[in-house]
């Protein structure tokens, strides 16, 4: 079968199909982030709970009871870091499906250059079908 730029464009969505990008809603490491985000809020925000409890006596006494205020302001302004810079997890989440994407780009290059050098070597639309329906299969 002489390889058309019709053919070719067909070749090339229904690969696309049958091969979709990953998101990060669809992949696993989303449910991971999510996980690892909760609980290092839950661990960070407990520890620092539980060394305040501890050295409040011995804060306000250094302190001798004046600018006491401004550290608990330093404390609540901890927390509030630790949930800003919690979202560089998910960064890191994106740039791995991000990295996948370009594998998976690789890949979908290699199955239409494939399926179209079968095709330029004698394959019907019969052929075609098949190449098409084992992608799908494989992923």
């Amino acid at each position: 079968m002489r390889v058309t730029k019709l053919i070719r464009e067909y070749v090339e969505k229904s690969v696309a199909k049958a091969m979709p990008n990953k998101t990060i809603e669809n992949c696993s490491i989303r449910e991971e982030y999510l996980a690892i985000e909760d609980e290092i809020k839950e661990i960070a925000e407990a520890k620092i709970d539980a060394f305040m409890a501890k050295h409040k006596g011995e804060v306000r006494a250094y302190y001798g009871g004046y600018h006491y205020e401004d550290f608990e302001e330093n404390v609540k302004y901890i927390k509030k870091e630790l949930r800003l810079c919690l979202p560089c997890l998910r960064y890191k989440a994106e740039a791995k499906v991000e990295e996948e994407n370009k594998k998976l780009a690789e890949a979908r290059k290699k199955a239409v250059d494939d399926i179209l050098i079968n095709l330029e070597l004698g394959g019907t639309k019969a052929d075609l079908d098949k190449m098409i329906a084992e992608l799908g299969k494989g992923e």
